[in-house]
């Protein structure tokens, strides 16, 4: 059985594993430590203690920005992302949330139909927004957008 809760630092090590092996462009221990204030809502999906995926999103003024979703490899496509972004519409309808953005790699046509069937929308594309790695080129980001308001 899957749990939901709340990222903690002590999640961190697992984290950081799972993003290293998932993202052309992995953030970084301090970054995933500044998000760990008051304002973000991060959530861990948690199996026998063991980390299978996370997510990470701002929230400020009534409006969340999803900014990091990922699930380990071992674990893909056993509802753990959608298990995870349930969890956190749930949370930010609490809040009175009127809306979720984000951005995804145009490349990315995995997670852009996950998020289609969850009720996003795209809104806008930046040109050339993710830089060049040594494992992807550069690439536009597609701007999806999640009205809250509609569900509360």
């Amino acid at each position: 059985m899957i749990d939901i809760v709340c990222l903690q630092a002590h999640h961190l090590p697992q984290i950081l594993e799972i993003e290293q092996q998932s993202q052309p462009d992995p953030w970084s221990q301090a970054l995933f430590m500044s998000s760990l204030s008051p304002r973000y809502n991060n959530l861990v999906a948690l199996e026998a203690g063991e980390v299978l995926g996370f997510l990470v999103s701002d929230w400020v003024c009534n409006e969340a920005c999803l900014m990091n979703i990922c699930v380990a490899p071992q674990h893909r496509k056993m509802g753990v992302a959608q298990a995870l972004h349930q969890s956190l519409i749930a949370r930010l309808l609490l809040k009175h949330t009127d809306k979720i953005w984000l951005e995804v790699r145009a490349s990315n046509t995995q997670a852009q139909a996950l998020y289609k069937k969850i009720g996003y929308q795209n809104i806008a594309q930046r040109k050339n927004y993710y830089a060049a790695t040594a494992s992807a080129p550069q690439e536009d980001a597609i701007i999806m957008e999640l009205n809250l308001s509609k569900m509360q």
